[in-house]
């Protein structure tokens, strides 16, 4: 029998591959959203020209009726829509709506594009439903399969399976499982009426307060972003259920009397997963979501079988290898997927046969490049750092590690109101920034740990040296954009470097305002969307940096900009900050000595702040929350 290393290895992959499919189903439906979205734009746009004054319109214009020819014209589209709807499967209601819509001989204006956007959304969302609903099948009978795969390959016995049929499978995807008594579709359906009501309020609030054609598309395209987020956390959250259940039904199937809780571990995993890495539990106790993954949103942790020993299986391999009754097997190791599934999985006449599962071979998943020795190569370990001079060398090495030439930029350790800072050399320019001086605090009270941290810290903002920047405006001033992306990469990748370092403990971040605004949003774009935890997101700039890119975030800036999150993103934290109020209190405290004194006022402010929506929270309660959201993030992960 392989090894426990083996089974880890072969089903951390199959959780990929799931994970891998999902995010390509997302991708599809972010498509569709686009799509919708230039075509609301257009409808509005379109009906704006025609009725708007000075790119205008009153109530009164809006609520006048519809033109013999208009009228014409808007039973032709409504003909469209009952035609794409049978073709489509669109929601009874809404095909009863559209029947009502074309029998009527008054519409008004404001009806009309309400009728016609709505079309929009209906249509969008049954696209979506199609996407998700075969993700899920994909998911479910593809891991189902492979488990089956992945065990007999590493017993090298074979057994035959049978093959799901379609009424099996759609009872499987169909029942609800999350506490709101939801499946995906009903959730699917629920957030298409939020969307269209917010949509149908938003033309009409627009409409009464005069506001004119821009303000009108930008308020869609917020709404539109919102929706699309949560598709994306719905396909994959549900994606991974599904994965998780047909992993466990088939180590059912296969007598398995034991799991073992297997995370994918780097820099994008979060505390609940890393806590749970390597916990066993028995077959009866497995549980989607609560014993087994999803543990929570864009969670890629898995399962895998655990066999204490191979004598305590009371399965003799030689025995199975001889058997004479013609139902087991041996399996070559080389056998690949599609090989295995023609000869073992039944394909009994009486049972549907699903869509053919994908046969290619799972692929090894390449490991990030780790960071280069030299960065870390002759740096003095935690417990030889106890003085100021020996801080001073440590960040010495670290620069020279670097690269930097710190000939004309001498280190200090000197009593400062900061942890930390490099100075702008006189060379800069508006092209190209230089430092002519490194400084930590002489003063600090903290731990060495984070000592330390401030060290890292400090070194990618000089690691920028020389390095092309668009910083600095024309009066000479930093750029408050610029300074805002550079300190959240800046604190990213002291937290990555200092877990590279060999510090595994989870620090306070700084800089958290900048962190908990950017970072969510950072994760939407492109560039960052498979980042998990702080950590990833430091990776990222640290090697772009470590490979020359420059220190030009104007542009980034402008795109994260774009991205509007869910207004109730950072509520989905505030379960976890309750949980752990204390503990997340004591993690600030470590990196804001100076205020344990105050731990009952700021208690206080942070049960106060939690009632709160974000948006609204300033002075006390808004830095209090977002110091103690950092830490939340720190250990949940960025959702």
């Amino acid at each position: 029998m392989k090894n426990s290393d083996y089974w880890i290895n072969r089903f951390g992959q199959l959780e990929s591959t799931t994970n891998k499919d999902a995010m390509e189903a997302y991708r599809d439906v972010e498509e569709i959203y686009q799509k919708a979205q230039t075509e609301l734009e257009d409808k509005i746009n379109t009906w704006y020209q025609r009725f708007a004054t000075n790119n205008q319109i009153s109530m009164a214009e809006a609520r006048k009726l519809l033109t013999t020819g208009e009228m014409k014209e808007l039973k032709w589209s409504v003909e469209e829509y009952i035609k794409h709807g049978k073709e489509n499967s669109i929601s009874g209601q809404w095909a009863k709506e559209l029947e009502n819509a074309s029998a009527r001989f008054h519409v008004s204006r404001l009806e009309a594009l309400k009728l016609q956007t709505q079309q929009s959304i209906e249509a969008l969302y049954g696209n979506q439903l199609d996407i998700v609903d075969s993700a899920m099948r994909k998911a479910y009978s593809q891991r189902y399969y492979r488990t089956a795969f992945e065990f007999q390959k590493g017993f090298g016995v074979g057994f035959a399976v049978d093959r799901l049929d379609e009424n099996t499978l759609s009872n499987i995807i169909n029942k609800p499982w999350a506490v709101d008594g939801y499946n995906f579709s009903k959730r699917i359906w629920t957030n298409k009426e939020k969307l269209i009501g917010e949509l149908h309020s938003s033309l009409t609030r627009n409409i009464i307060t005069g506001a004119d054609l821009a303000k009108a598309i930008k308020e869609i395209k917020s709404k539109m972003g919102v929706s699309s987020n949560a598709a994306g956390r719905l396909i994959m959250t549900e994606s991974a259920y599904f994965g998780s259940v047909a992993q466990k039904d088939m180590l059912n199937n296969l007598d398995v009397e034991k799991y073992e809780i297997v995370a994918t571990l780097d820099s994008k995993t979060s505390e609940i997963c890393r806590s749970l890495d390597g916990k066993v539990f028995d077959m009866k106790d497995y549980q989607a979501g609560v014993t087994a993954p999803p543990f929570h949103p864009y969670c890629r942790t898995t399962t895998a079988p655990y066999f204490d020993d191979w004598e305590e299986l009371g399965v003799d391999r030689e025995r199975i290898a001889r058997n004479d009754k013609g139902k087991n097997y041996f399996v070559d190791g080389n056998m690949t997927y599609k090989e295995w599934e023609k000869k073992f999985v039944n394909n009994n006449d009486k049972i549907e046969p699903t869509k053919q599962i994908e046969a290619q071979l799972l692929n090894e998943v390449p490991q990030s490049a780790k960071i280069n020795d030299k960065v870390m190569t002759g740096l003095s370990n935690v417990s030889q750092i106890k003085s100021n001079n020996d801080i001073k060398q440590f960040a010495e090495k670290l620069i020279d590690n670097l690269g930097i030439d710190r000939s004309n930029i001498p280190v200090s350790i000197k009593a400062i109101p900061d942890n930390g800072y490099c100075r702008l050399g006189n060379r800069t320019t508006r092209n190209k920034i230089y430092f002519d001086e490194y400084v930590l605090n002489a003063n600090d009270a903290r731990s060495i740990n984070y000592r330390i941290k401030t060290a890292f810290h400090e070194s990618f903002h000089l690691s920028a040296n020389g390095l092309e920047w668009d910083g600095m405006d024309s009066s000479g001033n930093i750029v408050e954009k610029w300074r805002s992306l550079e300190e959240t990469f800046t604190e990213s990748s002291a937290h990555y470097l200092i877990e590279e370092y060999g510090i595994s403990a989870k620090l306070s971040p700084s800089y958290t305002q900048e962190l908990v605004e950017n970072l969510p949003r950072l994760k939407r774009l492109a560039k960052y969307s498979s980042c998990n935890t702080i950590q990833d997101f430091g990776k990222i700039a640290f090697e772009d940096r470590q490979n020359g890119v420059g220190a030009k975030w104007l542009h980034l800036h402008s795109d994260m900009s774009k991205v509007v999150l869910p207004i109730d993103y950072y509520s989905q934290y505030n379960s976890y900050i309750t949980q752990n109020e204390d503990d997340l209190l004591d993690m600030m405290f470590e990196n804001m000595v100076e205020y344990k004194q105050y731990r009952p006022l700021i208690k206080a402010e942070l049960k106060s702040a939690i009632g709160k929506d974000f948006w609204t929270l300033s002075g006390n309660q808004q830095i209090i929350y977002n110091n103690i959201l950092a830490c939340a993030m720190q250990k949940m992960g960025v959702l």
